[in-house]
């Protein structure tokens, strides 16, 4: 997909580039001929304006080509960022849970330990007999 895109946008470069050439040819023709036919009594105007009028139209259309390319490739710069930030707001998403779950996992092994400790020195686990219900429970 990634080729057919480079592809296109190397095709639409080339037809901008035929048709801005074409449009100076026809612009700086119409000119001259109208700078020719002011010289010369029996020659007409009409086709030197008409050239120029082409020119004048085929460098619109080449404008038009580069704000649509350009567009595009804005759209594509815009795609890629979104997904960028997409994928950092995923990886920090990831990072806070995994500590949060650090966080978890710490409090209850404090809170295990704190319940062991009390049973060894509140219960008095260590002189309990082996088949106490404090030795079971801990």
């Amino acid at each position: 997909m990634a080729r057919l895109r480079s592809r296109a946008l190397s095709a639409g470069r080339s037809v901008l580039i035929i048709l801005t050439i074409l449009a100076i040819a026809a612009t700086i023709f119409g000119f001259a001929y109208i700078f020719i036919a002011r010289a010369t009594p029996n020659l007409e105007i009409a086709p030197g304006i008409l050239a120029a009028i082409v020119g004048a139209v085929l460098q619109f259309i080449s404008s038009l080509i580069l704000a649509v390319q350009r567009t595009f490739q804005e759209g594509r710069a815009n795609d890629a960022q979104r997904e960028l930030a997409r994928r950092v707001q995923e990886a920090q998403r990831e990072r806070e849970l995994a500590i949060t779950t650090n966080v978890t996992d710490a409090a209850a092994i404090r809170q295990y330990l704190s319940n062991i400790s009390e049973l060894m020195l509140d219960h008095r686990l260590r002189e309990a007999p082996e088949n106490s219900d404090v030795r079971r429970l801990a």
